[in-house]
């Protein structure tokens, strides 16, 4: 006869089996085991590893496709929550694990998702490599628990997603202006943040940043660092963004794939307490 298992059971075995999916490593079925008898689930390596071949029978082999339901929270993690002690989850994920995460996380978006109308060049989701992404971090340097990034243009968030995953900043925040790819970005990384809290730290907006007023913005004018791809902007959205950059409150890092020319700057732009990176130049100070 098989041993019964719950539905709590059946959550709890597909997200720990999950994490070690994410890493590209096989299951430590010990390990697997020894979690779930802290929440009173006694079972053997074997029959946790025959469940979940059951379990990929009916959903197929790849745990990130399974049921939404199966990453929901269990009634057993609850009630254990006050009563179990549990290691605490790192602050942040190194670039290989964030890299891994990632490809998961958006592996269903299509060449069709992120391509712009005919004409409308501002509409393109062009997007840095996980690579390039934790270069930039790497050259930021120490990110505070009480600092916001924004990405003005996101695109399918997952910049957005990689600073929330490689950096304590309270919170990672993207403005996108196509809704549809705003909606898909939240729909991948919602469902992801239900099995790595990190991403919950990630908060997309619909809007089109020459109309959202950044610096009176509630949410968004408390970002110290930015990034935006200035590149496929139109002109007056750049200048319109640019007087905005100036008006920010705590403005201390402006990353851009485009530098703006010195003469069209307000007399105020960026102080000298702002540092900015440009696509093909070092960090620097502006002046």
């Amino acid at each position: 006869m098989l041993p019964t298992f719950l539905d709590d059971a059946d959550k709890l075995l597909v997200r720990l089996a999950f994490q070690y999916a994410q890493q590209n490593r096989r299951v430590e079925w010990s390990t697997v085991a020894r979690k779930l008898r802290r929440f009173r689930i006694n079972k053997t390596t074997k029959e946790l590893e025959t469940r979940l071949r059951t379990l990929k029978r009916a959903h197929g082999n790849d745990l990130s496709k399974f049921p939404p339901c199966f990453f929901s929270s269990t009634r057993r993690a609850d009630s254990s929550s006050n009563t179990t002690p549990s290691r605490p989850r790192p602050l942040v994920l190194d670039y290989q694990a964030a890299a891994c995460l990632l490809r998961s996380v958006f592996r269903s978006v299509t060449k069709t998702d992120v391509q712009q109308k005919a004409g409308v060049l501002h509409e393109n989701a062009g997007e840095l490599l996980p690579q390039a992404v934790a270069v930039v971090i790497n050259i930021i340097g120490t990110v505070r628990a009480d600092d916001v990034f924004l990405d003005i243009g996101c695109g399918i968030g997952n910049i957005v997603a990689q600073f929330a995953l490689q950096t304590a900043a309270q919170r990672c925040l993207g403005i996108e202006i196509r809704p549809q790819l705003c909606h898909l970005s939240c729909q991948l990384i919602n469902r992801y943040a239900l099995v790595q809290p990190l991403l919950k730290k990630v908060v997309l907006l619909e809007g089109n940043a020459k109309d959202c007023g950044i610096s009176a913005h509630a949410l968004l004018c408390q970002a110290p660092i930015v990034y935006l791809n200035s590149f496929l902007f139109v002109d007056d959205v750049k200048m319109l963004v640019l007087q905005e950059l100036c008006a920010l409150p705590r403005a201390g890092f402006v990353i851009s794939t485009e530098s703006y020319c010195l003469r069209h700057r307000p007399p105020s732009a960026l102080s000298g307490n702002c540092n900015t990176l440009y696509g093909d130049q070092p960090v620097g100070r502006t002046n």
